[in-house]
């Protein structure tokens, strides 16, 4: 799970939510827990082994280890207005089931790996190149 500088905890759970895709959500200091996304696992993606990455906007990175237009897993990225925007599908050459999350750089470079795919079928190590953050993924106040 990740924190923020109020206190609150965001994580993923791999099955449940409104359709038993999996969730993220987010855990109040009192407690008070807060679904902020269920996956289908169709298009958006499904089933989210790894946790979350924060950015300074309060935007939610992450992977779905099936799901997307290609049934291999996603990259996704939450916006605090609950908006979820899948930033890649993986299609099996450039990876396939990606059971671990991102990791973001300083300049907001997604790093992550994929359990299959790639040329031996033995997983990929990936770079997804991002721009820096707009007004439209900042938090509205």
């Amino acid at each position: 799970m990740v924190r923020d500088k109020y206190g609150y905890l965001y994580g993923t759970t791999m099955q449940g939510g409104a359709y038993m895709g999996g969730s993220v959500f987010r855990l109040a200091p009192d407690g008070t827990l807060t679904l902020l996304h269920s996956f289908g696992g169709d298009s958006d993606g499904g089933f989210p082994r790894a946790g979350v990455v924060r950015d300074s906007f309060g935007n939610l990175y992450g992977t779905t280890e099936y799901g997307g237009a290609f049934h291999k897993g996603t990259v996704f990225r939450l916006a605090p207005d609950g908006t979820l925007t899948v930033l890649h599908r993986f299609r099996g050459p450039d990876g396939r089931s990606p059971a671990s999350g991102v990791v973001r750089d300083s300049r907001g470079n997604l790093y992550g790996t994929t359990t299959q795919g790639g040329t031996a079928d033995r997983g990929t190590l990936y770079l997804l190149s991002w721009k820096p953050a707009t007004p439209a993924t900042r938090p509205t106040r």
